[in-house]
């Protein structure tokens, strides 16, 4: 980690990344390589992320959320003027979710260039 900046190049790198975010949502992650995931994903949950995630173009690979809930995502909860860009998320999210979002629940920022591949069954309902 650079200042308010983590510069992720491993799946462990990323789990310290989510865990710092518990006291500075507003901490950037530069990934610097592809990743992928060995175990399944527990979305961040945080209500309010306002940082800025750059993928540079890597993916990261073998997302599986198999929490059931009323949410399901990368970043869990609410994208609060953050920007997630240059990334791709091959997720797999089995279940049987009330909101379901890549990269989050809601978005109140911007997300471009993020590409998304799908893999597994993904359902929603709506209450």
């Amino acid at each position: 980690m650079i200042g308010s900046t983590h510069y992720v190049s491993t799946e462990e790198e990323l789990l310290d990344w989510a865990d710092a975010l518990t006291n500075n949502t507003s901490l950037n992650c530069v990934l610097l390589d592809d990743i992928t995931l060995t175990e399944d994903w527990t979305p961040v949950c945080i209500d309010g992320y306002a940082g800025t995630f750059d993928g540079r173009g890597h993916k990261i690979s073998n997302l599986k959320i198999k929490a059931q809930g009323s949410n399901c995502g990368l970043f869990f909860g609410i994208l609060e003027n953050a920007v997630v860009k240059n990334l791709t998320v091959e997720v797999s999210c089995d279940g049987n979710h009330n909101y379901v979002g890549v990269v989050a629940r809601t978005n109140k920022g911007t997300i471009e260039n993020c590409h998304l591949i799908i893999q597994g069954n993904v359902s929603a309902e709506y209450e």
